[in-house]
């Protein structure tokens, strides 16, 4: 029957490690979200290990410190697992009420720290465990270790049908799994001592667990996580790329091409917003942002300040010079609304492109105040 526990715990185990990896890759939003999971799933995985080697070890040529030590942990885990599960309760309860409190989760954390060190002084006195010719032996007050998990979970499941209106009734039962699994297996192993699946059943209630509420969880939070980051990159008045997204996407250029820059600044948009006032201000830039949506459309285009836009091109090959000669045709027809210039060459040398892309519109603009006789001031 032992082998068949410690075979059901190495297994249980792998099965835990796939989970951890998978929620190991999630974005920086979506991990604080499911850190006290993690840390559940960490100490399973440890109490699994830690049984599996109290199991085997049991009866060896071992030191007797070592099968102390190791016998000690494999109690002691349930404690650390049982607060940390505690404080994950609460962190999906103030997802939904951002008033709730952590007294119930502090609760259960002071008794476990409590039944911690009672299990530490028993295993030292020998009341608890003691160590009979290289084998683990239940003392005296072996049978209190399970009174202190037992009233943890019993707070924790009033806790939870307390929030059932909070959390929904699906999640109040999904969670409960992590309460009555275990307490099916303690049934079991009343009934037949040599079957002690604790942490095995403690896996299987965090297998459900990831599987029908944490995974939602994720991929909720990844959603968000991605929406909130296109909100944060996203220009408002033309959804163009901002500044931020500029920068972004300048640093995760293609080091192995060439890239073409196309530095823009509208024309006469102080005039307008002066004359015409800045409805008619924002009206000019739409107007610009879709020519060049239209003109540029697989390409970065980013709106980098009030009248300032600059569009990435990659692997432009040898039709660059051309198609920016097409640009400035399309640029006359719509009036000169902007003036603009352009550089490429190598990515390594980006900055240096950019650089030569605005002295470039520079010139630009001089030439059109000139030729229109508008003050610079006005532009």
């Amino acid at each position: 029957m032992k082998t068949a526990t410690t075979a059901a715990s190495l297994v249980s185990a792998l099965f835990l490690m796939i989970f951890l990896l998978a929620i190991h890759r999630v974005p920086e939003e979506v991990s604080e979200k499911t850190k006290y999971y993690r840390y559940c799933l960490w100490l399973t995985l440890l109490g699994l290990l830690t049984d599996s080697a109290a199991y085997f070890l049991d009866g060896s040529n071992i030191s007797t410190f070592i099968l102390v030590v190791i016998n000690y942990f494999a109690y002691a885990i349930l404690d650390w697992l049982i607060a940390c599960f505690g404080f994950y309760i609460y962190v999906l309860i103030r997802e939904k009420e951002k008033d709730a409190t952590m007294k119930i989760s502090c609760f259960v954390a002071l008794l476990c720290a409590a039944d911690s060190i009672f299990i530490f002084a028993g295993f030292i006195t020998g009341d608890i465990v003691k160590i009979v010719d290289n084998r683990a032996v239940s003392g005296e007050l072996n049978h209190f270790i399970l009174v202190s998990p037992a009233l943890c979970l019993i707070s924790m499941l009033i806790y939870l049908l307390a929030k059932i209106k909070v959390l929904g009734g699906r999640t109040v039962l999904i969670l409960s799994s992590y309460l009555f699994i275990p307490f099916i297996a303690a049934v079991l192993n009343f009934i037949i001592p040599d079957f002690a699946p604790g942490y095995v059943s403690s896996a299987l209630a965090m297998a459900i667990i990831f599987v029908m509420l944490q995974s939602k969880v994720i991929a909720e939070t990844k959603v968000r996580a991605n929406i909130y980051s296109d909100l944060s990159e996203r220009d408002v008045l033309t959804q163009l790329k901002n500044r931020r997204a500029y920068e972004k996407a300048l640093l995760n250029l293609s080091s192995d091409g060439d890239a073409g820059i196309v530095f823009c600044d509208v024309n006469s948009l102080k005039y307008v917003n002066d004359t015409e006032g800045h409805e008619a201000g924002d009206r000019l830039i739409r107007r610009f942002a879709d020519i060049l949506k239209s003109f540029f459309a697989n390409a970065d285009i980013c709106r980098i300040g009030g009248d300032e836009f600059v569009v990435i091109l990659e692997n432009i090959g040898l039709g660059f010079k051309e198609k920016m000669a097409e640009f400035e045709r399309v640029m006359k027809e719509n009036g000169r609304i902007a003036s603009f210039g352009y550089a490429s060459g190598s990515v390594f040398e980006i900055k240096k492109i950019v650089e030569a892309a605005e002295q470039m519109m520079y010139e630009s603009k001089k030439q059109y105040y000139s030729e229109t006789g508008r003050d610079r001031r006005s532009r």
